[in-house]
């Protein structure tokens, strides 16, 4: 059985637990899941730039 519904999904963070914004980003000021997708980014950038 397959249950639709037009609620959106709402995404928390695994750090302090506050609601994660559209991009993904945590609403609270200095909190380390910010700075982590930062690094996962410059990570990102790193892997995929060509040698």
């Amino acid at each position: 059985m397959e249950v639709k519904s037009d609620i959106p999904v709402m995404h928390f963070c695994e750090w302090c637990y506050a609601t994660l914004n559209e991009d993904g980003t945590c609403s609270t000021e200095g909190c380390i899941h910010n700075e982590l997708m930062e690094l996962d980014e410059g990570n990102e950038d790193e892997t995929t730039s060509p040698t």
